[in-house]
Formats: C-alpha cells, sequence, structure tokens
C-alpha cells in the first residue's frame, strides 16, 4: 500500500450492510471524538454524504464527579413478587 493509498478522514471507502450500516472508520472516529453511543447527523451536500457529531449538551458533564469518592454501593432493594 503506497503512502496515497493509506486511508486518511478525508480519503476512505467502507461496506454498505444488508441493514444500510455503516461503519465509521477509527481515523474518523478520531477525528470527531466519536464514542459508541453518540450520536451524529447524517445530511446530503454538494459533494456528497455530510457526516457530523449531532450536539449532545449532557456529553460536557461526562466524569464530572470522577474522583470525587462519591460511593455507588447502594443496597439493592428486594424483588417484589408479583
Amino acid at each position: 500500500m503506497s503512502v496515497s493509498e493509506v486511508p486518511t478522514p478525508q480519503n476512505c471507502t467502507v461496506e454498505v450492510s444488508k441493514d444500510y450500516q455503516i461503519p465509521i472508520p477509527e481515523a474518523i472516529r478520531e477525528e470527531l471524538h466519536l464514542e459508541p453511543g453518540d450520536r451524529v447527523r447524517i445530511s446530503v451536500g454538494r459533494e456528497g454524504v455530510v457526516l457530523q457529531p449531532a450536539e449532545n449538551p449532557m456529553r460536557q458533564y461526562r466524569g464530572l464527579f470522577a474522583g470525587l469518592g462519591i460511593v455507588n454501593n447502594f443496597e439493592r432493594e428486594p424483588d417484589r413478587e408479583l
């Protein structure tokens, strides 16, 4: 594979699955800072399909309480019989 053939965020090819899903290459996931569960906006632009991270107002709060010693060791409530 020559240097010009190395996939970059601007140059990659993926295969559409039978369920019409496409994998997002690692280089693009890293450039867009995508993580599992994130939402993306897909639209059609002049040059084809445009993929953008969707706004997630809660993303800024991820890890806010990490390292504060907050313990999530709660006693489980007994299951109720139906």
